[in-house]
């Protein structure tokens, strides 16, 4: 089999086992190569580490911008609910993610309605090309299980 084939393989059965563990003997008993081996030529061809490439297939970035002539209206927070609805019951994420400026209220507010807990602060961090201060936001897919047990989020009932 060829290296490429090998990886392609390896990447196939890590698509269909997201929601699983995944052990790297797992992986390479799979493609038939020896961890050692299947370690070093996984992270040459894909350029990532095993465990970081399966980490990095399990969480996702959230970044929105709006116009001003739609603000204010609840559209952001309704469409983040409608993404994390959407990530955590379609597919087998398991954290989404995002960072926003720290002068930025409107749009830290907004996550927090939409159920994004602030866990940090990155203080003159880079944010496109500049340095500033920014907060960082995450939801599990426990959270999440946890805010739509408290209480049925309206895009649940919405078409």
């Amino acid at each position: 089999m060829h290296v490429w084939e090998t990886i392609e393989q390896s990447l196939t059965f890590i698509e269909e086992h997201l929601a699983e563990e995944i052990s790297t003997e797992e992986l390479a008993n799979t493609v038939g190569l020896s961890s050692f081996y299947f370690q070093r030529l996984f992270k040459r061809l894909v350029n990532k580490p095993i465990q970081e490439y399966v980490k990095l297939r399990r969480l996702a970035k959230v970044a929105f911008r709006l116009s001003p002539a739609y603000q204010g209206n609840r559209l952001m927070t309704e469409a983040l609910a409608r993404v994390a609805i959407f990530c955590f019951e379609e597919t087998e994420l398991q954290r989404l993610w995002a960072d926003v400026h720290t002068c930025n209220i409107a749009s830290f507010k907004t996550l927090e309605k939409a159920g994004f807990k602030r866990e940090g602060l990155i203080r003159e961090g880079k944010m496109v090309n500049i340095y500033y201060d920014y907060y960082l936001y995450g939801m599990t897919k426990s959270d999440f299980i946890e805010v739509m047990g408290k209480s049925q989020h309206p895009s649940r009932n919405s078409p």
